[in-house]
């Protein structure tokens, strides 16, 4: 619940008379953004290193929910 309302206390009253259908898609939506903003990190991350490393490794995955 605390992810679905952004961790705002005044949120949770308006939360909790949802649709359970409409919690779990906005907990997908704001799981899948955070599996975005980190696979970007990652992959800058990679961008940047590879070209000075020996054996540089491959980029990272994709992860599965962004498919």
């Amino acid at each position: 619940m605390r992810e679905v309302e952004g961790h705002d206390p005044e949120r949770i009253e308006r939360v909790l008379d949802w649709p359970l259908r409409d919690i779990f898609v906005a907990f997908s939506e704001r799981t899948r953004q955070a599996a975005l903003e980190r696979y970007r990190a990652e992959l800058l991350v990679w961008a940047v290193l590879a070209p000075y490393q020996k054996r540089p490794p491959k980029p990272p995955a994709i992860p599965s929910i962004l498919t």
